[in-house]
């Protein structure tokens, strides 16, 4: 037991290290890593993204245009 207390009490204390600090204690945060990207000029997953919501609104006018020609009853648009 005593060898334990021996070797605890060599091992040195965690000291706080504040902006007085040597900077020899401090840490430095890493650089981000930058990675590069190839862009091809045109993006797929978007012009589909646009096309779904341009055929949704359509939808929806038309289904308000039908609504309204039901409703009261209009002969002709």
């Amino acid at each position: 037991m005593p060898s334990q207390l021996s070797r605890a009490a060599q091992k040195p204390a965690a000291a706080p290290v504040s902006e007085n600090s040597p900077i020899e204690n401090r840490l430095t945060p890493a650089s981000p890593v930058v990675v590069p990207t190839t862009v091809s000029g045109f993006d797929w997953a978007d012009a589909m993204i646009g096309a779904a919501v341009t055929a949704g609104l359509f939808l929806l006018g038309a289904a308000g245009v039908l609504g309204l020609h039901r409703r009261r009853g209009l002969a002709h648009l």
